[in-house]
């Protein structure tokens, strides 16, 4: 090496920053088909220079504070912001106005940014046993592979559709990158805020539901340990995997749980089917514990959500109302829980839904609970607070479809199409088998509060305006569900909990129990 070759590379050490990351999660990969296929650079330094002008720089209307370090067509866009201080006198209306003209803009920092990584590919899915039966009576069995994962539904097709299925990406290696930057100042911003980057945000697809989880370990050969600080300022909870039973994993090789003696001699077929079918899905005998830990992972972060937005009616497992019914419930005056105004606009007359009404004859259920306020004018939409469901199946109503619509519109387009959660889960794995969930809020919900949208339901033909209640705080709310809304008077928090859900010994009432529990520590320190 020449004294010349050797003096370039010490000065273009200067300007690099050589990271490792961990993959704490499989990411849902557009690209999953593709060799090495893993967190793009095209993903990673678009949200990462809008992490920066957020945290480094104060927020998007600082242009001044940043404008130094883009590339691209800057005194365009000095321009046209020089032309709306002109022409807008109010000063909130041009805060506005600015703020949506440059989120239009290509704000992109003077860097580059490369990835590396051998990562494997598994088709998104599980195992699932379909009994045959005869007469009524189980002779058989087949076992098919279900598109479908916790907190996942991309798969989902109507009946006789085609649709290409979505597959995960997972790396056991670390992953290695390394970004290039010449501008000192920027470098030492990227520095500084680079593990709160990879912290707060997740990649892929349903990220905010803990997919595409990766962490921090490496920045220039320093060693980088989780911050107490995320501990301490973020609720979260423990999720141990490797205490899983053989109840848990549901259709682990060696289990025959569910399967009825008269069928034992099945036993063997079963296990050789089931290692055949997860070999064609790609997943070899080292994979299939990989799985099923993350299919456990990701159902315990699901059921803890639905406690949070639907609630969950599991036949046999589970009945847990709806904390957003009691949200509503709380309120002064207190209100009418939404899926009870749709139910009573849609299915009034159904025999199904008089069914439910004959079975439930308790005050203070969803069904027969009388808000103060007046339900028939304020009409409020309480679930989409977590997120806007566009489209959902109501099965027990003869499988009707339910698609909501926003309202109100500006420039003759729909105000609100979509509206993500205001929730993300990061999962951290701490150790092999122990994973950390930390739940990030934001305030996105603001942008919806008092927006009319139009509920329509496909098999009556008919439709409903809710409106999203005016004020939310998501912190809050959160906590309530935590303490609130489960304590009773002189009882403790576990003999609480056990009286609030129909089966405290179902293995879905003892994940959340231990959820809640962890949660209303951290809550009550």
């Amino acid at each position: 090496m020449t004294n010349q070759t050797k003096k370039i590379r010490e000065t273009m050490s200067k300007y690099k920053l050589n990271f490792q990351l961990k993959q704490h999660t499989p990411i849902i990969h557009f690209q999953h088909d593709q060799k090495g296929a893993t967190l793009r650079a095209s993903e990673l330094k678009p949200k990462l220079d809008k992490f920066l002008i957020k945290k480094a720089f104060g927020g998007i209307l600082n242009f001044e504070k940043y404008k130094k370090f883009l590339i691209g067509d800057i005194k365009s866009i000095e321009n046209e912001l020089q032309r709306i201080d002109k022409d807008i006198r109010v000063t909130n209306e041009k805060k506005e106005k600015k703020k949506e003209y440059l989120k239009k803009q290509y704000l992109a920092f003077d860097y580059k940014v490369k990835v590396k990584s051998n990562s494997k590919e598994f088709v998104l899915g599980f195992p699932r046993k379909k009994w045959i039966k005869e007469n009524g009576r189980l002779i058989n069995y087949e076992l098919v592979w279900d598109n479908q994962f916790p907190n996942y539904f991309g798969n989902m097709k109507k009946k006789g559709e085609y649709k290409k299925p979505k597959n995960f990406r997972f790396s056991n290696e670390h992953i290695v990158g390394m970004v290039v930057c010449f501008n000192t100042e920027l470098k030492l911003e990227i520095i500084k805020h680079f593990q709160d980057f990879f912290f707060e945000n997740n990649f892929g697809a349903r990220q905010n539901k803990g997919f595409g989880s990766f962490g921090l370990i490496e920045l220039n050969e320093k060693k980088i340990d989780l911050k107490q600080e995320y501990v301490k300022k973020y609720p979260s909870f423990e999720v141990n995997l490797s205490t899983l039973t053989k109840d848990d994993e549901l259709y682990y090789r060696n289990n025959d749980i569910g399967l009825p003696t008269r069928l034992s001699k099945f036993k063997a077929k079963l296990n050789k089917d089931f290692e055949s079918l997860l070999n064609s899905k790609k997943y070899k005998n080292d994979d299939i514990p990989f799985l099923f830990k993350q299919h456990n992972l990701f159902y315990r972060i699901e059921l803890y959500y639905k406690t949070l937005r639907s609630g969950i009616n599991l036949p046999n497992k589970l009945y847990f109302k709806s904390f957003m019914f009691q949200y509503a419930k709380s309120l002064n005056p207190s209100q009418q829980w939404d899926k009870r105004t749709m139910r009573e606009s849609f299915y009034l007359g159904n025999d199904k839904y008089k069914k439910v009404l004959a079975n439930r004859d308790e005050s203070a259920e969803t069904l027969k609970y009388i808000p103060s306020g007046n339900h028939k004018k304020d009409k409020l939409l309480f679930r989409d607070l977590l997120g806007l469901s566009s489209l959902q199946q109501w099965k027990y109503y003869n499988d009707d479809t339910i698609t909501k619509e926003g309202v109100a519109k500006v420039d003759n387009k729909v105000k609100v199409e979509r509206f993500k959660s205001p929730i993300t889960f990061k999962p951290i794995q701490i150790y092999e088998d122990i994973y950390q969930i930390f739940i990030l809020t934001n305030e996105s919900v603001e942008q919806i509060l008092n927006e009319p949208f139009m509920i329509n339901s496909n098999n009556n033909h008919k439709s409903i305006e809710l409106r999203i209640p005016d004020t939310f705080k998501i912190n809050n709310y959160l906590k309530s569900c935590a303490t609130d809304y489960i304590l009773q008077d002189s009882k403790s928090f576990d003999e609480s909990f056990k009286e609030y859900v129909n089966n405290s010994n179902s293995q879905e009432s003892r994940y959340l129990l231990d959820i809640y529990t962890q949660l209303n520590k951290f809550y009550n320190k």
